[in-house]
């Protein structure tokens, strides 16, 4: 758990500079503005399950769920946030735990390759803190013994944009997430794997 937390803390100094920079950012042609998305996806963490062929999933997890915003573009680089959520139900290995649920907020800083283009491939570098907490199974309203715990991660990833109209487009993007609780949320502490989602975002 160490280790992912100053990973963490390293990786928010080395993102500072271009984060400032990407909010006072003017816009360019088609990306830089500021936009509002929402996204769907499958996110398999490793210890979760040995299955190796796509499409990936974990038994019993809901699909991933995103909202993000982000900021008017500087040059290639845009500033993303994002809020999601991700259940896994029915676990059978833990007597009276009903399902493990995870809160995650991401700051990503994504560099887009053609700048220009109304299709736009981009990789993506970010920080992430998570929240994990316990439903039993008599209530999947109520926790268990302890309160949520707290993750850090890094992610990496690649994806692109597509503008479809004058202000929409959609997004889609493959990324891996290295996440570590600093206890044990369902029947792993380490969430780390990968992910894979899309959807579209409004641009203002």
């Amino acid at each position: 758990m160490k280790r992912f937390q100053s990973l963490f803390w390293t990786s928010i100094i080395i993102f500072m500079l271009p984060a400032t920079a990407c909010i006072i950012a003017k816009e360019s042609k088609y990306f830089g503005r500021a936009a509002l998305g929402i996204e769907i996806g499958s996110w398999k963490p490793n210890t979760l399950s040995d299955k190796s062929a796509f499409p990936f999933g974990v038994e019993g997890a809901s699909p991933f769920l995103n909202v993000f915003v982000t900021s008017p573009q500087l040059g290639d680089w845009t500033l993303r946030g994002s809020f999601g959520y991700w259940a896994q139900a029915n676990i059978q290995n833990r007597e009276s735990l009903y399902s493990a649920n995870v809160v995650m907020f991401l700051l990503d800083l994504k560099e887009r390759i053609l700048s220009e283009s109304r299709l736009t491939p981009f990789v993506s570098y970010g920080i992430s803190f998570s929240l994990g907490s316990e439903s039993p199974v008599n209530s999947k309203f109520r926790k268990l013994s302890r309160d949520y715990e707290t993750g850090y991660g890094v992610n990496v990833g690649a994806g692109f944009d597509l503008l479809i109209f004058k202000n929409w487009a959609l997004t889609m993007e493959f990324c891996y997430h290295y996440i570590a609780f600093n206890r044990t949320v369902g029947l792993t502490d380490d969430y780390s794997g990968p992910k894979i989602n899309a959807g579209f975002f409004y641009t203002f």
